[in-house]
């Protein structure tokens, strides 16, 4: 962490890529809630045990 500055455009690029990563995730995440959701109707433990 220290050392960004001296790796100034990759640590820039890195930024980046943890950006989008971070953007999948959330998308990632909506899918399986919207998941979540479809089969709680045939199984409502399902929340629960979470």
């Amino acid at each position: 962490m220290a050392n960004r500055n001296k790796q100034g455009g990759q640590g820039r690029g890195q930024q980046d890529q943890e950006r989008q990563q971070g953007m999948e995730r959330q998308q990632n995440k909506q899918q399986r809630q919207q998941g979540d959701k479809a089969q709680k109707s045939q199984k409502p433990q399902r929340d629960q045990d979470r």
